[in-house]
C-alpha cells in the first residue's frame, strides 16, 4: 500500500478556499478507509485541531467547511489518539454546524441558511452530526463538553418541530441514542422533558426502518430503569404492537423484542393475538442458529424462574452442570435471589422425590449399593482405584478434574489429590492428639 501523505497543516491556514479545499479533499480521499493515525505527534495533532478549528469558526464556504468536517471525522475514528484532537471550543463548533447549539434548533426549512443552499446546507449539518457522532463514542472528554451544550435538549427540540429533511433525523436519533446511553446526566434531562413519550410518539409516524431503529433503542435506554408511569407504558406497548406486526425487517423485529423485554408485565397484558405469529417467527429464526443442546438448557433454566436449586432438582445435576458452569453459577444462586422452590413441587414429585436421581433428576428403581457388604479394608481399595483412573484419564486429557473457583467456574486443578484439600472429616475416638 503506497504511503499516504499527511496533511500540510500550512495549507488549512489560507484565505483562499481553493486552497483549503484542494487540502482537504485530497486528504479526505487518500485517507477514507483509515482508523489511525500514528505518525502524527502530539504537536502536530494540536496545530491540526486549530487549523480545523479556525476554518469552523471562520465564515468559509459551505464546501470548505463540510471538507473540514469530514477531516475531522476521519481523524475521531482513531479512539486511542483521539484526545489531543479533541478540544471544548472544537467540539462546540462542530455542535454549532449541526444546528444543536441551543435549544431552539437553528436547522429550519425556511430559514435563510438552508434557502440559501439546501443542499450545502443539509451536507455540512450531517457532516456535523457524523462528527459529533464519532466523537461522543470515543472521546470521554468530549462528552462532558456534549452534555454542558444540552445538545440533547436541541434534538428534542428539533424532532418536535417535525421539519427534519434528509438523513436529518437519523443522525439526530444516533445522537439521541449515545448521549442517554454513554452520559446518565443527559439521559436524565431527556426524561424530565418527556423524551420517551415523545420518541412513542415518533414511532407512530411514517419513518424507515433503520430511523425506527434508532428511535427504539433510544427509547430502550429511557425506560429500562422500569420508572415510567403505567399510561407511558400501556401507550409503548400498543405501538410497539403496530410497529412488530408491520415489521418485514430483522432487527427492526428484535430491537421491538428487546425493548417488550424491559416493560412493566402489566402492559404486556394488553398486548393483542395478532403479536403472536411475528414473535413465534421471529422465536423459529433465533433458533435456528444455535443447536437445541443450546437453546434448550437455557429455555428450562428460564422456566425455573433462573434458580439454580430449582433447575438442578428438575433435571439433575449432571444435565444442569454445563450450563451453570458457563454462567458461573456452579455454587449457586447470589444470595439476594431467592433460592426457595417449595411453591415448584407438586403431590405427584412429593410422591416420587426419594427415587429420583440427583445426578440424572429421573426417577429410579431402588437397587442395592454398589458398596454394601465391603469392609472399610475393601472400599478403601476402591476409592484408590478410582483416583488412579481419574488420574490417568487426566493424563490422557479425556477429562480435565476441577473444583469451583470464587467465581462460580470449573478451575482445572493438577492432580486429582487437590480435589480432598479443604475437606475436612471427623477424627476417630482412637486419634491420638
Amino acid at each position: 500500500m503506497a504511503r499516504r501523505n499527511p496533511i500540510a497543516i500550512d495549507k488549512l491556514t489560507s484565505d483562499l478556499e481553493d486552497v483549503l479545499q484542494s487540502e482537504l479533499q485530497r486528504f479526505n480521499s487518500e485517507n477514507a478507509s483509515t482508523l489511525s493515525f500514528p505518525d502524527y505527534d502530539v504537536e502536530q495533532k494540536q496545530r491540526l485541531v486549530g487549523a480545523l478549528e479556525g476554518i469552523l469558526m471562520g465564515g468559509h464556504d459551505s464546501l470548505t467547511t463540510c471538507n473540514a468536517l469530514e477531516t475531522l471525522r476521519i481523524l475521531s475514528r482513531d479512539r486511542q489518539e483521539l484526545e489531543p484532537f479533541v478540544s471544548a471550543a472544537l467540539v462546540r463548533e462542530v455542535v454549532r454546524h449541526a444546528g444543536l447549539e441551543e435549544e431552539v434548533c437553528q436547522y429550519d426549512v425556511q430559514g435563510a441558511r438552508v434557502a440559501s443552499g439546501l443542499a450545502e446546507a443539509l451536507a455540512v449539518v450531517l457532516e456535523a452530526q457524523k462528527c459529533l457522532c464519532n466523537i461522543l463514542y470515543n472521546s470521554p472528554r468530549a462528552r462532558d463538553t456534549v452534555s454542558a451544550s444540552s445538545t440533547e435538549t436541541a434534538i428534542l427540540g428539533r424532532i418536535r418541530q417535525g421539519s427534519h429533511l434528509g438523513e436529518v433525523l437519523y443522525f439526530d436519533l444516533r445522537l439521541l441514542f449515545l448521549l442517554t446511553a454513554l452520559i446518565p446526566e443527559s439521559r436524565q434531562r431527556v426524561k424530565t422533558q418527556d423524551g420517551a413519550a415523545l420518541l412513542t410518539d415518533l414511532l407512530c409516524r411514517p419513518t424507515d426502518d433503520r430511523t425506527c431503529i434508532e428511535t427504539l433503542k433510544s427509547l430502550f435506554n429511557l425506560v429500562a430503569d422500569k420508572d415510567e408511569d403505567a399510561e407511558l407504558s400501556l401507550h409503548l406497548v400498543a405501538t410497539l404492537q403496530r410497529v412488530l406486526v408491520q415489521s418485514e425487517d430483522e432487527e427492526l423485529t428484535s430491537h421491538v423484542v428487546n425493548l417488550l423485554s424491559v416493560l412493566p408485565r402489566e402492559a404486556l397484558a394488553k398486548l393483542g393475538e395478532d403479536v403472536a405469529p411475528p414473535l413465534l417467527q421471529f422465536l423459529e429464526r433465533r433458533m435456528e442458529d444455535p443447536s437445541p443442546e443450546q437453546v434448550s438448557p437455557i429455555l428450562l433454566f428460564m422456566l425455573c424462574k433462573e434458580n439454580v436449586t430449582r433447575l438442578v432438582k428438575y433435571s439433575g445435576y449432571g444435565n444442569a452442570a454445563g450450563l451453570l458452569a458457563r454462567r458461573g453459577l456452579l455454587v449457586g444462586n447470589p444470595p439476594r435471589q431467592d433460592n426457595s422452590d417449595s411453591d415448584s413441587e407438586t403431590e405427584e414429585y412429593r410422591q416420587l422425590e426419594r427415587g429420583v436421581n440427583p445426578v440424572t433428576g429421573r426417577w429410579e428403581d431402588t437397587r442395592p449399593s454398589p458398596l454394601e457388604g465391603l469392609s472399610d479394608q475393601q472400599k478403601e481399595y476402591e476409592a484408590l482405584q478410582l483416583v488412579q483412573l481419574m488420574h490417568q484419564l487426566d493424563r490422557q486429557g479425556v477429562i480435565r478434574p476441577s473444583r469451583i473457583g470464587s467465581d462460580g467456574r470449573p478451575a482445572p486443578v493438577e492432580h486429582v489429590l487437590q480435589l480432598c484439600e479443604g475437606v475436612h472429616t471427623p477424627r476417630s475416638e482412637s486419634d491420638s492428639d
